[in-house]
């Protein structure tokens, strides 16, 4: 008996131990509710059911997707299956998966440029009318200023003993000398004060003075500009009126510096007016300053406009749009200039030959003095859709499509892509003219490589960025700006419920489906900082700061582009704040002041407006 006992004392601890052990890897490893199965799990079961939106959710059981809240659907065994290093799907998987295909083509690649900026008057076309003698304002016809003028039309009368003085040293000439020589002096006086020829001939045939002299405009346009009252005496150099030719203005624009290798000197800009919906003038560009502003860390870019109708007001605020053509070396292609002649003083007058400026008179010089000899050769280039290209900083992937038999087969392939013009990147290399490429889905077929442990083409050493950054509606921009912001100080605080709850704010705002929604849905199903920070926060941050710089009059107040280097080895991260006080969503407390300020993109507005 008391063997036995001992015998079943040592059992005990080894039964206890036993369930001790079952228990914890109970709790360890149990299928949560929201488990995804592994592809060994999936294969044992009868049936697998799967979501169309995010294909690498496999569940035995119906129900709804934990992403996205959709119905699942079965999957059936021979729908998706993996062959080497390709995924192939049937076409009713296709459908399913909503997976959208886009030939590669050749063509001439266009990067447009969204640009704003203020109409001003053209100083050429500016005159100021002053005084030349001490005088008396006596009678004002242009009493106030916005009045349109002639050229010719009388501005004022004023009364001068110079005045008088200077037409009586004439007559006396005329009446007691018999030589020109003396008569020459007081005449020259005359028009330097501004007399006409008429006037000095009627002087010179009356022998008698005129008490007053007509200020007359010396160009049509608007008065812009009115210093004098009637019984005003005013000096020598006083001024009287300005005038301003306003059939021609200048458009200044503001170019982010970024954006300046893409503009050149007589591309033609798109001008549209604020106040004039529709309506679109175009000019050319016809000066790029030479500085940079240090605090928008913008150029200025002039553009010269004909304004016959005068529908263009100086400080209208206008939007611009420029498309460069680039080729296939990802050059800009520029207006041919070869063999015309520029003037340095006033590079919009061209001419096809030697000749003197219209302006200035200063002789004109060969354009490839000026840098405009030069030009890009138009050749095309291989195009493929942005959203088509899976970026992981170092490296550029597609998936490209082939039907083969009854099935379609998605083969991820490596790219060399060179610069990003509008919603395409030209193609370097790995891609030929004709293939079809995944336009649209690229990231449902990637992931579902990398869940069911499948080759995948996203290199887990590189930056991973499975999702391909999404285009934020313009309208709806301003809408989720201010939970974006609150999402960033909430990551800069450490504070993850805050942080879900903009997430959750954002989803509402931005629907259930598109890109912007799944990447959303994965924000909200990480579960954790590090989770939403990289890459989703750093995707969504890069998307609002595109939707910012391509309308920036949409968004009130200050906001500010941030740069972390330490986010990522091949470039960091950008992000946007309302302050210019750093506080980096990447690293919260560990780094929080961890950055540096590149630019605010709103710094055109005139906020006390």
């Amino acid at each position: 008996m008391y063997s036995q006992t001992k015998k079943i004392l040592k059992i005990i601890p080894i039964i206890s131990g036993a369930m001790v052990g079952f228990l914890i890897g109970y709790l360890l490893f149990r299928p949560g509710p929201e488990t995804e199965l592994s592809p060994s799990v999936a294969q044992e079961s009868s049936e697998v059911w799967t979501c169309s939106m995010h294909p690498q959710i496999q569940l035995p059981d119906p129900g709804k997707c934990p992403l996205c809240s959709m119905d699942l659907i079965p999957l059936g065994k021979s729908h998706l299956e993996e062959v080497g290093a390709t995924l192939h799907i049937s076409p009713a998987q296709k459908a399913l998966a909503s997976i959208q295909t886009t030939p590669v083509r050749k063509g001439e690649a266009q990067r447009e440029l969204r640009l704003f900026g203020k109409v001003s008057y053209d100083e050429t076309r500016l005159k100021t009318i002053s005084a030349r003698f001490p005088a008396r304002i006596e009678k004002l016809y242009v009493n106030a200023t916005g009045i349109q003028v002639k050229q010719g039309d009388h501005l004022a009368s004023v009364y001068s003993q110079d005045l008088l003085a200077a037409q009586s040293d004439l007559v006396s000439s005329l009446k007691f000398s018999t030589g020109s020589d003396a008569t020459e002096g007081p005449r020259e006086q005359l028009r330097q004060w501004g007399f006409s020829e008429a006037d000095i001939r009627s002087i010179e045939t009356s022998l008698t003075v005129q008490e007053y002299l007509e200020i007359d405009a010396p160009i049509g346009g608007t008065v812009v500009g009115k210093s004098i009252q009637e019984g005003d005496h005013v000096e020598m150099g006083t001024n009287f009126f300005t005038i301003a030719d306003l059939t021609h203005v200048w458009i200044t624009l503001d170019v982010y510096e970024s954006d300046l290798p893409w503009v050149h000197y007589g591309q033609e800009i798109s001008i549209s007016p604020e106040g004039s919906p529709g309506r679109n003038i175009t000019g050319k560009v016809s000066l790029i300053y030479p500085e940079i502003d240090p605090t928008s860390r913008t150029a200025k870019v002039r553009v010269s406009i004909p304004n016959p109708d005068r529908i263009l007001k100086p400080g209208q605020f206008v939007r611009g749009v420029l498309s460069a053509s680039l080729n296939a070396e990802g050059e800009v292609i520029l207006a041919d200039f070869t063999g015309k002649w520029i003037s340095p003083m006033h590079p919009e007058v061209v001419k096809d030959g030697p000749g003197q400026c219209d302006v200035c008179g200063m002789d004109l010089v060969p354009a490839r003095e000026m840098g405009l000899g030069n030009t890009a050769s138009a050749t095309h280039s291989l195009l493929v859709p942005s959203s088509a290209v899976l970026r992981t900083g170092k490296r550029a992937v597609v998936y490209v499509e082939q039907e083969l038999n009854d099935a379609i087969h998605y083969e991820g392939r490596e790219i060399e892509v060179g610069v990003r013009a509008g919603d395409q990147f030209v193609v370097l290399s790995g891609l030929e003219a004709g293939e079809r490429v995944v336009s649209q889905g690229a990231f449902k077929i990637d992931s579902a490589m990398q869940i069911q442990a499948k080759p995948s083409m996203m290199n887990a050493e590189d930056r991973v960025s499975v999702h391909p950054i999404p285009a934020i509606p313009g309208e709806l921009g301003p809408q989720i700006l201010g939970p974006y912001l609150k999402l960033q100080a909430a990551l800069s605080a450490d504070d993850l419920p805050a942080a879900q709850d903009q997430i959750e704010t954002i989803l509402e705002l931005a629907g259930q489906t598109g890109p912007l929604s799944v990447l959303l849905q994965s924000m909200r199903a990480a579960g954790a900082l590090e989770g939403i920070r990289r890459p989703f926060f750093d995707q969504l941050s890069s998307a609002m700061i595109e939707t910012v710089k391509s309308d920036p009059l949409r968004y009130e107040g200050d906001l500010w582009l941030m740069h972390c280097p330490m986010v990522y080895e091949d470039g960091g991260a950008d992000w946007l704040q309302a302050a210019e006080s750093l506080n980096n969503p990447y690293f919260g407390a560990a780094m929080l002041t961890c950055g540096t300020v590149k630019e605010n993109l709103t710094s055109h507005q005139d906020h006390g407006h």
